[in-house]
């Protein structure tokens, strides 16, 4: 009988960019299928203390580099060898820095990782100037973003973006530009000027953090699930993206974007899956590159990330062969486990809360409107049923006048003296 293994995912989905949630989906999807039956569980910096309802529910144990996995692969949106207490704001989270900038143990595989300098070497790379800052060996892999097209299903893609319709989040009945925001961007560029420069396109904001005000657009709300930000970003034109995880997920979902560079530094993965054209340092260079915009044809890079991906379930049945028997597994590690899932699942419920309170607004503000409505529609019935009487008063009032002028045609006193007033009418105006 085969002998099932353990796949430990390190991540940031405790993050709440688009890039911090669809690796480790992406991850956990395709390595389900091409190893059915593994443990795959998840490990962040903050773990189950993340104070976050939109990441969709997902478990994720707080990550110690203590716990039993044949095997480890690193898959975080971030560059290896960043400062976690400045992404995540608090020094607690610095306790996982070990974890992403150590030596690659026999067992600690990448996804595909960015370098922030000169890191150890790890299996895969997703951009050339990460390959080079690791001696120039290591393997390129695109963004496993690519691959976001088989998270949703079709239909309730479809199901969501109508009910995000309904809701008023997305425009109702015509097309729109998404504007992805980041921190990053709104400290680079101009955002004023960008949405003067995009004319009067029907723009929908999706942020990640706080929004500046200025903009006056529909803006989605920051803590809108990863699922939802899917189906928006499936329904628009064209997006506009700051980051490599938009970028790439839009060319998994086959949707046209172009990305807004102004640092240079989200550019390098994006090359690795998209043509030079979509990419725009600048506003200027922006609204040119939207006038021919079109959906990127990620075919090869789409099997260049399924390939690494057999690679990786191949590496782990070699190291749990190598191995020999399971692991056992610490009673630490499953208590771990099943506290994160319990806050997963207390999570949903609050996002779920959260949702059913945005909808009943919305019937409550639909159905005040409809009370307001029907008052005005009573009042205007009202005055049409004034004016419909003072038509019929106006009308009596007119017949009755042109009945007396017939009778006064018809008598004899003005008729004998039509000569007469003619006359009057010669010298009084000759």
């Amino acid at each position: 009988m085969r002998t099932e293994g353990v796949i430990a995912l390190w991540g940031s989905s405790d993050l709440p960019g688009v890039g911090d949630q669809v690796y480790p989906r992406v991850l956990e999807r395709e390595l389900h299928r091409r190893l059915p039956g593994w443990g795959i569980p998840l490990y962040t910096p903050l773990g189950a203390s993340r104070p976050s309802v939109s990441d969709g529910g997902i478990v994720a144990v707080r990550l110690t580099g203590k716990h039993t996995a044949h095997v480890s692969v690193l898959c975080p949106s971030f560059a290896l060898g960043a400062d976690l207490g400045a992404l995540y704001g608090t020094e607690e989270a610095k306790a996982a820095a070990p974890c992403f900038a150590t030596e690659a143990a026999p067992t600690v595989l990448s996804a595909g990782v960015r370098l922030a300098g000169k890191t150890p070497t790890v299996l895969a790379v997703r951009d050339a100037r990460s390959s080079a800052r690791a001696g120039g060996h290591v393997p390129i892999v695109p963004h496993l973003g690519v691959l976001a097209g088989n998270l949703v299903e079709r239909p309730a893609l479809f199901a969501r973006q109508r009910q995000l319709r309904q809701l008023g989040e997305l425009p109702a009945d015509k097309g729109f530009l998404l504007l992805h925001l980041t921190a990053d961007l709104v400290a680079q560029v101009d955002l004023p000027a960008l949405r003067a420069a995009l004319g009067d396109r029907e723009v929908l904001v999706m942020p990640t953090g706080p929004v500046p005000g200025e903009l006056g657009d529909r803006v989605l709300p920051a803590d809108l699930a990863f699922e939802d930000r899917i189906a928006a970003l499936a329904a628009a034109d064209a997006v506009i993206a700051a980051d490599e995880h938009v970028a790439a997920v839009c060319a998994g979902l086959g949707v046209p974007f172009v990305l807004l560079d102004p640092s240079g530094e989200e550019r390098w993965p994006v090359q690795e899956f998209a043509p030079s054209r979509v990419v725009a340092g600048d506003v200027p260079a922006l609204v040119q590159a939207l006038e021919s915009v079109a959906a990127v044809e990620a075919d090869a890079a789409k099997a260049a990330a399924g390939a690494h991906l057999d690679s990786l379930a191949i590496a782990a049945e070699n190291l749990l062969a190598a191995g020999g028997e399971d692991p056992q597994r610490r009673i630490v590690d499953l208590v771990e486990e099943n506290e994160a899932l319990r806050v997963a699942h207390s999570q949903l419920r609050q996002r779920q809360v959260h949702e059913r309170q945005v909808l009943m607004d919305q019937v409550v503000s639909v159905h005040n409107d409809l009370d307001k409505l029907r008052a005005e529609l009573d009042h205007e019935r009202e005055l049409h049923r004034q004016l419909a009487d003072r038509h019929q008063a106006l009308a009596a009032q007119s017949g009755h006048a042109v009945r007396e002028l017939d009778a006064l045609r018809r008598t004899k006193l003005l008729r004998w003296s039509q000569p007469l007033r003619e006359a009057y009418g010669k010298i009084k105006n000759p």
